[in-house]
């Protein structure tokens, strides 16, 4: 699972980890790059640090041999108010309880 404060670039690490097995394996830079930063679940807020993950939500990501399931999360300290920041924390909570747990949980 991937925790941090709004803007403070989950998804993109996200982003990063997700395509840094083929950018090394590719000799012309990335060919099929992933992203992760959903339209359908993202605020319409175009600020650089307004919230923009709305949803936790879960991907799979094959790195080798090693298949990895990560939860995004939207962030703390939700630029929309701590009433949103409360259904947030619900939604972590929900997606944790679907995969049945978590081994790690990254902080960025």
């Amino acid at each position: 699972m991937v925790l941090g404060g709004t803007g403070q670039g989950k998804t993109t690490f996200l982003n990063f980890l997700a395509n840094v097995v083929e950018a090394t394996a590719s000799l012309n830079g990335v060919a099929n790059c992933r992203k992760f930063n959903e339209k359908g679940i993202e605020n319409k807020i175009k600020g650089k640090m307004s919230s923009k993950t709305s949803d936790a939500r879960t991907y799979t990501i094959k790195i080798g041999y090693v298949t990895l399931t990560i939860i995004d999360t939207p962030g703390f300290g939700d630029t929309r108010g701590t009433q949103t920041d409360d259904a947030n924390f619900k939604r972590i909570k929900e997606a944790v309880l679907e995969e049945g747990g978590i081994n790690c949980i990254c902080v960025v």
